[in-house]
């Protein structure tokens, strides 16, 4: 990776070893401003720095103590026993030895407590890092990470939730002030039923609705709507200006984005 001056009397390139070797000696510490912009943009654009972030919320899952934490002689252990890990210092529960053998690719958090008892508030907590209060509605962690890191012009979107439980605090898994434009796209919506449970035909329960249009629609047709619809969105938005209705139309080009591409075939779950 090499950095450029945005100064104007600067055409050089420089790396980031450079960078940090200058730095040190103190040689550029008088034109700092910019630099460290510059410097974490381009790392942050490296391809191979992009990451996604993958949540996994298991309702009703097992107890900490069982499985991570599992605290050997307190009166508050489990009654299962520990292994050693892939990283020496670190024991979890013996019913977990693959688990067990990735430890040095893991980041096990042990000191994370509250005394929030309530479900749908600590769900809240969890997934925004705030406890519900006022009028304030905090974006759940995949909207951050949409936010933050997404890329606006990606044919998939940047934020997707597979069946989400949201009987508890359905507030938990929205974008909040971020916007609808950072809403998740949900696929197998439970409405607000206990997951998935009892159900068998999972190829329509988690299939994304309406990304063909009705056969009975040609492919002209469905872009003649598209253009009608664009058409009077333009002008609506010309005379009611704000957050909504842009939002609104962000969502329909998103989804239209989706229909026309092949990578919708991620989404063949």
């Amino acid at each position: 990776m090499r950095l450029s001056c945005r100064t104007p009397d600067c055409d050089a390139r420089l790396s980031r070893r450079d960078w940090l070797r200058l730095s040190t000696a103190g040689v550029i510490g008088w034109s700092l401003s910019g630099w460290l912009e510059v410097l974490a943009d381009s790392t942050a654009r490296h391809p191979q720095r992009r990451k996604s972030c993958i949540l996994l919320w298991m309702n009703g899952g097992p107890s900490q103590m069982d499985t991570f934490d599992l605290k050997p002689g307190h009166a508050n252990g489990g009654p299962f026993q520990e292994i050693q890990t892939s990283v020496p210092g670190i024991r979890i529960c013996e019913h977990l030895p693959k688990i067990a053998a990735q430890a040095e690719h893991m980041a096990i958090v042990r000191s994370m407590t509250t005394k929030e008892g309530d479900h749908g508030r600590a769900t809240y907590l969890l997934r925004t890092g705030y406890l519900p209060q006022g009028p304030v509605q905090y974006p759940t962690l995949g909207s951050l990470v949409a936010h933050e890191l997404g890329d606006r012009q990606s044919e998939l979107p940047n934020f997707v939730s597979i069946a989400p439980y949201r009987f508890l605090s359905q507030s938990a898994y929205g974008p909040g002030f971020l916007g609808p434009q950072h809403a998740p796209l949900i696929v197998g919506d439970t409405g607000f039923n206990p997951g998935l449970m009892g159900q068998t035909n999972y190829d329509q329960a988690l299939k994304v609705q309406d990304l063909q249009p009705p056969r009975e629609v040609s492919p002209a047709q469905a872009e003649g709507r598209i253009g009608l619809l664009r058409d009077m969105q333009r002008d609506f938005l010309s005379r009611h200006a704000g957050i909504s209705p842009t939002s609104h139309q962000t969502a329909y080009e998103r989804a239209i984005r989706l229909m026309r591409t092949d990578a919708a075939r991620a989404f063949e779950l």
